[in-house]
């Protein structure tokens, strides 16, 4: 079974995303960015679902790390954020987003661009 990775500070945001992603997906939570890099570290989760506006370490930090590391770039990071400014978006695209949505966004909208682009797997 597929890794998820579900990064906000909002509780009722995490739970909602859990309900959600729980049967396809073994499920992980993480409420700031320091928490959400050590998980990425220790599962390589296959996807992860990323706040912008995190606390001890800001969401767009986060996707940074990512992107930048070899052995992490492969994992598909969706940002669901606030942050709805054309700079925002164009800073996420540029750190390497796989994909942007400015909160509120369905989890039925985040599923399905996750199904669609998600790597299969071979074999």
């Amino acid at each position: 079974m597929k890794k998820l990775l579900i990064v906000d500070d909002d509780t009722m945001t995490r739970r909602l995303l859990l309900e959600a992603f729980k049967y396809d997906y073994l499920v992980r939570e993480a409420a700031d960015g320091i928490t959400a890099l050590k998980i990425v570290l220790q599962e390589q989760p296959d996807v992860l679902i990323l706040d912008g506006r995190l606390p001890r370490l800001d969401g767009l930090a986060v996707l940074a790390a990512i992107k930048s590391d070899p052995q992490m770039k492969h994992i598909l990071v969706v940002m669901m954020t606030g942050r709805g400014q054309f700079s925002d978006l164009e800073r996420g695209v540029t750190l390497g987003a796989d994909a942007y949505f400015i909160k509120p966004v369905s989890p039925n909208t985040l599923k399905t661009w996750i199904l669609e682009n998600m790597p299969q797997d071979e074999g």
